[in-house]
């Protein structure tokens, strides 16, 4: 198998892996390519901007997107999405990203398709969005995310104005309330619970791509603020311990994989 390198965020050497968004894009490809298919390559906010080591693969007139998929061959796939895309068209005898438990190879226009990928982009919109009525996960993360960038100058890009896209933006978020902030969280949380009643993953018998989504968001408030993640995520009400159940199911689905063991290795201890 060719070399097939993912380039995931850091906020310093040998940081925790916080983006939701390369989650996505580790967990897709420990899905198609198992353990040992890929190598992860840590890279900064720096490294992406223009000028910068990734940006450098794309030309260089632009920011780099992260997750970043590298071939030997010089292909470079950016996003989760078109990763996702990407691994189900190259290796379509492994199983679906975004249909899992259904007989391979899935036919890329079969109904069955567009509705697995109708249902990823509901989701991406929803828990999946920082800018959506599920912004609260946002809001509960963004000043912890910005306190694990000790590097002055990448700490003060992620307080700026143009990366929370508005002015003063980031001084608005820190001045909200946190309590009415985690009793909106875990509201939120009850359809994700009914969901996981059911059926073991949001994509059914196996995890998928819709999984990772919402996995991702885990990841990324566990890795701003830990005690917040368990009183969220981890509640000791009925929906919160199905949450936590359906959590603990997908990491014991790629516990074996050492790709999964350093990424949960990185993260902030729950209390």
């Amino acid at each position: 198998m060719a070399k097939i390198i993912m380039y995931d965020l850091v906020p310093s050497p040998g940081g925790t892996y916080f983006s939701p968004n390369t989650w996505k894009a580790r967990l897709s490809l420990l899905q198609k390519l198992g353990s040992g298919g890929f190598e992860v390559v840590d890279v900064s906010y720096e490294d992406t901007r223009v000028g910068g080591k990734l940006s450098k693969l794309v030309g260089g007139q632009r920011k780099a997107l992260v997750p970043m998929v590298h071939l030997e061959d010089g292909t470079i796939v950016e996003g989760s999405w078109d990763i996702a895309e990407w691994l189900d068209k190259t290796y379509p005898d492994a199983p679906s990203v975004f249909l899992p438990s259904s007989k391979t190879p899935v036919d890329p226009t079969s109904p069955e398709m567009k509705l697995a990928k109708t249902y990823a982009q509901l989701v991406t919109s929803g828990y999946g969005d920082s800018d959506s009525m599920w912004t609260t996960w946002w809001e509960l993360s963004c000043a912890g995310l910005a306190d694990l960038h000790t590097d002055p100058e990448v700490n003060a890009y992620f307080k700026s104005d143009e990366k929370q896209g508005g002015k003063g933006e980031f001084a608005r978020i820190c001045a909200l309330e946190r309590e009415p902030l985690i009793v909106r969280a875990k509201a939120s949380l009850t359809p994700l619970s009914a969901a996981t009643s059911s059926s073991p993953f949001l994509a059914g018998d196996a995890p998928g791509f819709v999984d990772y989504i919402v996995y991702g968001r885990y990841i990324m408030v566990r890795s701003a603020d830990a005690k917040v993640a368990k009183e969220v995520l981890f509640d000791e009400t009925e929906s919160g311990k199905k949450v936590a159940a359906w959590i603990v199911r997908i990491e014991k689905w790629f516990g074996d994989a050492e790709e999964m063991k350093e990424g949960l290795r990185r993260l902030p201890a729950m209390p």
